[in-house]
Order: C-alpha cells, then sequence, then structure tokens
C-alpha cells in the first residue's frame, strides 16, 4: 500500500514538472502553457454558451480525438491535451473534467474490470481506473466498442501491444491546466460527487477463476489468460 502511494505521488509529480517544462519551452514569461498564436492553429473546437448534455460529450471526445493527433506515446498525448486545453478559459476546463469524470464513471462495470483483469493479468481497484482512462485516451469508438462488447478489445489491442493498458497521467491533465490558469491548487477545482463508487459497478461481479473467465470473456482469455501484458 504504501509503494503504491509513493509511486501515485511520484507520478503526480512527474506530470507537474512535464507540465511546467512546457510552459518554459512554449511561453517564457507568460502564465499560458502554450503561445497565443499556437493555441489559435490548433482550431479547438467550440463549446457553446448553455451547451445541452450531448453537445458537451460531442466536445469532450472531439478534444480527446485532437489529443489523440500526432502522439506516439502517452507522454505525447498528456501534453497535447495539455496545449489544446489551455486554449480555453479556466470555466470550460472545469467542464471538460467534469465530463472525463461522468464518462470514466459510465464505464464502471464487472464486464470491463473482467476484461482488464483477464488483459494484465489481474486488476486492482486503481488499475481498473487507469484502465478506464487508458479506453478513453483510446477516442470514443474505441471506448464506445469496448464498453458494448468487452470481449472485443481482443481485436481492438494491437498484435503488437505488450505495455500495460492502464494512463494514470490523464486524469491529472486537466487539474494542472486548471490550477496553472486560476492559480490555485488543482485539487481546489470544483468536482462533482462520484456516484459511481458509491453505488458499485454495473452487472454481474466475475468469478476469478480459468473456468468462469473462459466462459465470459472466450476470446480475451484466448489471447490473454497466459499472456496477460505490463506484467501486474
Amino acid at each position: 500500500m504504501m509503494g503504491k502511494l509513493v509511486f501515485g505521488l511520484l507520478l503526480v509529480g512527474i506530470v507537474a514538472v512535464a507540465f511546467f517544462v512546457v510552459r518554459g519551452n512554449f511561453s517564457e514569461g507568460s502564465d499560458s502553457l502554450i503561445p497565443a498564436a499556437s493555441a489559435a492553429e490548433l482550431s479547438t473546437p467550440g463549446l457553446p454558451a448553455n451547451a445541452t448534455p450531448d453537445q458537451r460529450e460531442n466536445w469532450f471526445w472531439q478534444i480527446i480525438e485532437m489529443s489523440r493527433r500526432g502522439a506516439t506515446s502517452q507522454d505525447a498525448q498528456t501534453l497535447n491535451l495539455a496545449r489544446i486545453l489551455e486554449s480555453y478559459p479556466a470555466d470550460d476546463v472545469e467542464i471538460f473534467s467534469a465530463e472525463y469524470d461522468r464518462v470514466r464513471d459510465g464505464s464502471y462495470s464487472w464486464d470491463l474490470w473482467g476484461a482488464a483483469y483477464i488483459i494484465m493479468g489481474g486488476c486492482s481497484d486503481d488499475c481498473f481506473d487507469y484502465f478506464r482512462s487508458w479506453l478513453i485516451s483510446n477516442g470514443r469508438e474505441f471506448f464506445e466498442a469496448a464498453g458494448a462488447d468487452p470481449d472485443s478489445l481482443t481485436d481492438l489491442i494491437s498484435p503488437s501491444a505488450t505495455d500495460s493498458p492502464e494512463f494514470e497521467a490523464l486524469d491529472y491533465v486537466a487539474g494542472y491546466v486548471w490550477a496553472s490558469k486560476t492559480q490555485k491548487a488543482f485539487t481546489e477545482m470544483p468536482r462533482q460527487p462520484t456516484q459511481a463508487y458509491v453505488d458499485g459497478p454495473k452487472g454481474e461481479p466475475f468469478e476469478e477463476t480459468e473456468e468462469a473467465l473462459t466462459s465470459r470473456f472466450p476470446k480475451l482469455w484466448e489471447r490473454f489468460g497466459h499472456e496477460p501484458l505490463g506484467g501486474w
């Protein structure tokens, strides 16, 4: 438990340092993570005033897709997302963060947890959080396909994949961008209550036996049952 806590604090620090590096590289002498010209060149999608829930969700996924462009690593996508969010006012960053939480909470299901358990050879509650962040990082089509049929991750995950499908750093981006804009601690950003964690995962719990997992996730077990990713 202590090791996991230390690792989590270390990762938070790394993300924060990365953002300050971006600030230094792109906007020396400015409070912005990117220069105004670059923000304009991003052609970021607009969020209408009094946007409907559907408009907010579409806007959120457009931003995620933008963050993926040209990103060949999680570090690159993290910094892409920081640059994109820097082009919005703090209030819009709060909306993005709320959508991120809402979308991720919607994937809090036993089916996806069972899939993650097989893919990584085990999956704690924190691991499952970061797995669902990784699902989001792959874009709306990928995320929704996995949610509709977790066994389809067998085909969605690249045959050459070797890394654990987790993306913890993505969780912190909006908070640090908001903090850089408001000059407040990222923990002060308004957050909505996470009802999903009160209610628990949706659906039926999975049994941690080979027979049960093979029956519930036949394709995933065939590919990852004896050769999981990441060595969890």
